[in-house]
């Protein structure tokens, strides 16, 4: 009898636990080396092919953040990931799984199974205490960028090489570590 009643109790806490934990995901601000604001969907889409850019970051030390600035990281195994909005539940993606320079970072419904889905984070550099990262696309092996290295609130983010630039870098903050 005590046997039984040690189990359900453990088992009771161990699914708590686990209901706990998968109910609080950690969520990311990315902000760009080159202009200190940070990637988002533009005007909060909810739509497939919404657009990723960049807008003043807010207070980062807020506690809840706008939810359309919020990431959060979804291993798919190895070094993968995908990049989920808050807001939207949508994933970052490169449209049609282009390698071409330039090709637009949009928004839309998750698929584990597509690598053009599937990021990776690489150190960049270490600079005066912060850690910067390229965020590397499986399919097409190039780096998310903001594009033309401007610093106007709403220039958008796609993919290019993987350069030594500060729009090329990204600084990863939040709850945890996504490394």
């Amino acid at each position: 009898m005590r046997a039984t009643v040690f189990l359900v109790l453990l088992m009771t806490c161990f699914t708590s636990t686990q209901a706990n934990a998968q109910a609080k995901p950690d969520y990311y601000l990315l902000m760009a080396m080159s202009s200190y604001k940070c990637a988002h969907v533009q005007g909060a889409s909810q739509a497939d092919g919404g657009t990723i850019s960049q807008w003043q970051c807010r207070d980062q030390k807020q506690l809840d953040p706008p939810k359309s600035f919020q990431w959060e990281k979804i291993s798919i195994g190895g070094e993968y990931f995908m990049l989920r909005a808050k807001h939207s539940g949508k994933c970052a993606q490169v449209n049609a799984a282009s390698k071409e320079d330039g090709a637009p970072v949009t928004q839309w419904d998750c698929q584990r199974n597509r690598s053009h889905f599937h990021w990776k984070q690489v150190l960049a550099e270490n600079k005066a205490g912060d850690r910067y990262y390229y965020i590397v696309n499986r399919v097409s092996d190039k780096c998310m960028h903001v594009l033309g290295g401007k610093n106007d609130d709403g220039a958008l983010i796609t993919q290019w090489a993987c350069v030594n630039q500060p729009n090329v870098k990204w600084m990863v903050i939040g709850r945890g570590r996504i490394d």
